[in-house]
């Protein structure tokens, strides 16, 4: 039996996503667990995303902004709207396993300080042979100052069919628990809205570790991710979105002795970075020159969330992993 408010909001972030589109929401809708609502945040869309959902799917609430938020402001949005205590944000790309909520459900209910579950994302293949693996959560790789995603590209040989706590989901299929996210929110944000898109998924991940919250992996949930659908947009900002969040994520978040304790690697990789930037990249600079209209908002919501951490530095530094083996898999 499930209480009355059990339901599972399901927010879909949407741009230009028509053809995907059916696939998604056919997949929510023959979920094992039915109590659900659906949303579709839509970020002006020039294809036909709006008119396909009005006429196919009449009990799917439609939120069609004027202008494109990203992914942060249209979650914020969905979330605000909606009434779910667990709330699953998809992007339109995402297909699910048919018990993949009810996965969720049983892994997010193990402990009721998990704030957040991951399940196994594959890689969607049109030869439907989805044995790659897109995400299995999020780490922090501390030898490249950078996030990846767990075991992405590796194919599916069982190395991530143990259920465990990680750091963090991946924003492509978050389940949320909703007091988590009205805990980890400043002011009306629960998703960092300067971020617009990129590492935003990070972030709040991250934040809510600092506050003593758990994310919890489980394989047994499983989705089909086709994954960066929109790179082919033209006049795509999200190299520079990416560059520049990179470094807010770290400066919001992370303890300063961690930072001093790393200085001298840091600043090695950096300089690297900024190298390559400058004779390969040379887009990523508007990025790197973007950080410093945000270092002071950014500092402020630092002073924030570090006036509410619930636990230690050691504790954070223990999500840190080396990422060689992870690196060598990567291909993007």
């Amino acid at each position: 039996m499930t209480t009355k408010d059990e339901t599972v909001s399901i927010i879909i972030i949407n741009r230009n996503g028509e053809r995907f589109l059916s696939g998604c929401i056919e997949s929510v809708k023959n979920q094992s667990y039915n109590k659900i609502e659906i949303i579709l945040i839509d970020n002006v869309s020039t294809d036909k995303s709006l008119s396909f959902v009005k006429e196919n799917h009449e009990d799917v609430t439609i939120i069609a902004n004027s202008n494109n938020e990203g992914y942060s402001k249209a979650a914020n949005t969905g979330i605000l709207k909606s009434k779910g205590e667990y709330i699953l944000i998809l992007n339109p790309d995402v297909i699910l396993d048919l018990k993949f909520i009810e996965n969720c459900l049983t892994a997010i209910k193990r402990d009721e300080k998990i704030g957040s579950v991951s399940g196994k994302l594959l890689r969607f293949r049109t030869d439907d042979s989805h044995d790659f693996i897109d995400s299995t959560g999020l780490i922090l790789c501390q030898d490249i100052r950078r996030p990846l995603d767990r075991g992405q590209n590796q194919r599916d040989n069982g190395q991530y069919d143990k259920e465990e706590y990680i750091f963090g989901v991946n924003g492509a299929a978050p389940f949320y628990r909703r007091a988590m996210l009205e805990d980890v929110k400043i002011g009306n944000e629960y998703f960092d809205e300067d971020f617009f898109a990129y590492y935003e998924d990070v972030d709040i991940a991250w934040r809510a570790q600092l506050l003593g919250w758990k994310c919890y992996y489980t394989p047994f949930a499983v989705a089909y991710h086709y994954r960066s659908y929109l790179k082919a947009e033209k006049g795509n900002s999200g190299g520079i979105h990416a560059v520049k969040n990179r470094y807010l994520l770290y400066l919001k978040n992370e303890f300063t002795v961690s930072f001093l304790k790393h200085i001298l690697r840091i600043l090695f990789i950096e300089a690297i970075r900024f190298l390559r930037y400058f004779f390969r990249e040379k887009d990523a600079l508007i990025g790197v020159k973007a950080v410093c209209t945000y270092i002071l908002p950014t500092l402020k919501k630092r002073a924030f969330i570090m006036k509410k951490i619930r636990v230690n530095r050691k504790y954070m530094e223990s999500w840190y992993v080396s990422c060689s083996h992870e690196i060598i898999s990567l291909n993007q």
